[in-house]
């Protein structure tokens, strides 16, 4: 895997269909064609990297380990580049840990989260909020739908955890909306939408 801020400028992008075959294996001759394409080098965006994730659990019902370990065999790939690799790579280890240190190295110094109309700013803010609410409550968050909207990142995510649940629906889904700059996440902002009349 080669660790660069790259972009589809450089090589060939791949799709999200793509990228589950080589990840599923379900269709050699759809394999086969996927190998071929990336042979000469392919690069992985973060929104067909957070679909595939989604695809492999709503469709193929993996579980978490097994995504766990379809994303770091994609990391590890010697002819895909992933889009900010370092990033999603400590993604990944702080889904697995609740790292607290890993979660806050992907924030930028002077980020900030916007967590249900509670402003969080500043890394030392960030990391507090981090550690009582995220880790210390054990929260999960289950990806049920990205997209990309001009750069930036929007992940509605189905949360669960060890919080207050008092007065929440069965189902919390929250959207976040992500705004990565040169690998780090400058803005993070979590809302419980509701339904739009329009």
């Amino acid at each position: 895997m080669r660790f660069e801020n790259t972009s589809a400028r450089d090589m060939r992008a791949v799709d999200t269909n793509l990228v589950v075959r080589l990840v599923v294996r379900d269709d050699p001759q759809q394999v086969e064609l996927a190998e071929k394409f990336i042979s000469g080098g392919a690069w992985v965006s973060h929104l067909v990297l957070v679909e595939t994730i989604w695809v492999l659990d709503a469709v193929y019902e993996r579980t978490a380990e097994h995504i766990a370990t379809a994303v770091d065999m994609l990391l590890n790939h010697e002819t895909l580049t992933l889009q900010d690799a370092d990033v999603v790579t400590a993604a990944l280890e702080q889904f697995n840990a609740f790292d607290t240190d890993a979660i806050v190295a992907t924030f930028a110094e002077d980020a900030y989260v916007n967590d249900n109309r509670r402003e969080i700013v500043g890394i030392d803010a960030i990391r507090r909020w981090i550690a009582k609410e995220m880790v210390g409550d054990s929260v999960t968050i289950k990806v049920l739908e990205a997209r990309d909207h001009y750069g930036d990142t929007i992940v509605r995510g189905a949360y669960d955890g060890l919080y207050d649940k008092t007065n929440l629906p069965e189902d919390l889904i929250l959207s976040n909306y992500f705004s990565v700059r040169n690998g780090k996440v400058v803005s993070l902002v979590i809302i419980f939408n509701q339904p739009s009349p329009y």
